[in-house]
């Protein structure tokens, strides 16, 4: 049970790595986020139950590499991008994220996570950015 647990985690770790490097999902990236881990987890949970060679020790560590790996690939290449690419062929044409795509992208699914909402932080900035160009005036 704490191996499929931490087996989990680390499928959410995964799919938060590739949602914050490419952010620029579209208006249902969040939904397509949350569905990623939760078809991902099923699918390992489903094989991991059901298999009794996903769970022999030498031939397991392969298998379960082999799980994450077509995961990772599948994600990419099924990922909705606003620009119509998909994440493996931008990294085909070697077309890697900049640091405020990153930024970006820990905004959206880091902080959305666990931070408050971002209108908040965004309506104080700007009164506080309003106070400091009118003291600027004066």
């Amino acid at each position: 049970m704490i191996k499929t647990l931490i087996f989990i985690i680390l499928i959410i770790f995964i799919n938060i790595i590739i949602f914050v490097l490419y952010p620029d999902t579209g208006e249902y990236g969040k939904y397509y986020f949350y569905g990623s881990i939760a078809i991902w987890s099923f699918i390992y949970i489903y094989i991991s139950l059901n298999s009794k060679i996903f769970n022999i020790p030498p031939i397991s560590i392969i298998l379960k590499t082999i799980f994450f790996l077509f995961m990772i690939f599948i994600t990419s290449l099924i990922t909705p991008q606003e620009d119509g690419k998909t994440i493996f062929s931008k990294l085909i044409k070697k077309e890697f994220p900049d640091t405020q795509t990153i930024n970006r992208g820990k905004i959206k699914y880091i902080n959305g996570l666990f931070a408050k909402p971002i209108k908040i932080n965004a309506d104080r900035l700007e009164k506080e950015t309003k106070k400091f160009f009118d003291k600027i005036k004066d």
